[in-house]
């Protein structure tokens, strides 16, 4: 085992990965990460430190590789020499691969949003009074879908004075409440579809204000 060539032991890893991840491209990326790592002559597998893996990052750095490039392959060499390690019969070995050391720090960006004109040719599309309310509230309110579908009757408070914005409790992520003021078109969107339901649900049972199918409890978008 401790004899194995460095082609070798990257055949073992291919076959590995193939085992571990069928039909995924793992094998395929890992494998090509490995091999440009080796073709830079670090010596054996088995005397790589966390040098040799310094120098090849810094060769990537210096290619001017993307973040994302880079952080694939720590991630791919960190798994190989794991492999490596379970091969040889001690899982325990040290890795000179860490995460901390040679993994890069990825920029994190805003979502970049629609300009005026895509936005407002994008609502023109959008005939119904419920999917206006819908697009509305994760347009304008940044709501989430589940959000949407989770509103109930009395999430919504109604201002007795025309003058204030239409409230929202909504349960987000993490289960925290937050409370949304609407704009006054998206409001006025969302009584006008809630007033179609129940004029709808009028001599039924009731089932108002329901966003999701069965829930009668929730605003019924879908």
């Amino acid at each position: 085992m401790k004899n194995r060539t460095n082609e070798q032991w990257l055949a073992g890893f291919n076959t590995y990965l193939r085992r571990r991840y069928p039909g995924r491209t793992t094998a395929k990326h890992y494998v090509s990460d490995v091999r440009l790592f080796l073709k830079g002559d670090p010596g054996a597998v088995l005397t790589v430190t966390a040098v040799e893996i310094d120098s090849f990052l810094e060769r990537q750095r210096a290619q001017q590789r993307a973040v994302t490039t880079i952080n694939r392959r720590v991630a791919a060499l960190k798994t190989f020499f794991d492999f490596v390690g379970q091969e040889v019969g001690q899982p325990e070995r040290e890795n000179p691969v860490s995460r901390r050391r040679h993994a890069a720090r990825a920029p994190k960006y805003l979502p970049r949003d629609l300009s005026d004109e895509e936005v407002a040719c994008f609502v023109a599309e959008v005939e119904t009074i419920r999917d206006k309310a819908m697009v509305g509230l994760m347009l304008y309110a940044g709501l989430r879908v589940k959000e949407v579908t989770e509103l109930r009757p009395r999430d919504i408070t109604v201002p007795e004075d025309k003058g204030e914005a239409l409230r929202l409790r909504v349960m987000g992520k993490g289960r925290k409440e937050r409370m949304v003021y609407l704009q006054q078109e998206v409001a006025g969107d969302l009584l006008t579809y809630l007033a179609e339901r129940r004029s709808a649900n009028r001599g039924r049972r009731s089932q108002a204000a329901s966003f999701g199918p069965g829930r009668r409890s929730h605003l019924y978008f879908f």
